[in-house]
């Protein structure tokens, strides 16, 4: 009986950690095979027009007043958005808003705007084929909230992912970054949205692999034990 549940064990729950096995090696390959190194590279910054710059603290509190009354200024950053000078005005009551340097606001910015900050922040010799606000975005770059996505004709079909309301690049990706972000949630075992869970799923199958591992060592050390009779029956 003994024999037949560590042998049920073995390869039964062997099976099952091998699957993993197989994607974490399947996993490894291709992020060690495909490069995405580029995508972390920013090109030289555009100097800040701070000659433009004309605009107070004083008067940008008051603007905020004007379009967000009783919300109370946090911080201010002056910004180069696509090469114009801009007020960013963090506040306690929502989305940072941007201003121009009439202290009108920015937010949301056009497409052409978007399409400039896209350019600036892209390093490679593409043109820009299509520049489209999401609604929601999955896939290559994931949000709940509007965000425009830029498109560049590359070999890797460059997108790049601008937030609408203060004009920041959120984000560069090429075509194949789905499947390698996928594979690396396999490799890491990000199965769920929890973290906890996914913790629990980690522990589990780190069990698992033990329980594989000493089976097989015991089936080992029978294998071993069986043999040596019929060593000593031939004269071995």
């Amino acid at each position: 009986m003994f024999i037949k549940v560590l042998n049920w064990t073995h390869r039964w729950i062997g099976l099952l950690v091998f699957a993993q096995v197989l994607l974490w090696s399947i996993g490894g390959l291709l992020m060690a095979g495909l490069s995405f190194g580029d995508l972390y590279r920013d090109p030289p910054p555009a100097p800040l027009p701070v000659t433009g710059a004309t605009l107070s603290p004083e008067v940008l509190a008051q603007r905020l007043q004007g379009l967000a009354p009783g919300s109370q200024l946090v911080g201010i950053r002056v910004r180069n958005v696509g090469g114009e000078l801009a007020y960013q005005l963090d506040h306690a009551k929502g989305a940072p808003l941007l201003l121009n340097n009439q202290g009108q606001p920015m937010s949301p910015i056009s497409s052409a705007l978007a399409e400039r900050v896209a350019q600036l922040g892209y390093t490679g010799t593409g043109t820009v084929t299509k520049t489209e606000l999401l609604p929601t975005s999955t896939g290559n770059y994931v949000s709940a909230q509007p965000i425009y996505r830029v498109t560049f004709a590359d070999a890797q079909k460059t997108e790049i992912y601008v937030d609408p309301n203060t004009g920041s690049l959120l984000a560069r990706r090429k075509a194949l970054w789905a499947v390698y972000n996928r594979m690396w949630e396999f490799h890491l075992m990000k199965y769920t949205p929890s973290p906890a869970v996914n913790k629990v799923l980690l522990l589990v199958f780190a069990v698992l692999n033990a329980l594989v591992a000493l089976t097989g060592f015991a089936k080992f050390f029978r294998w071993g034990y069986r043999l040596r009779p019929v060593a000593k029956a031939t004269g071995e």
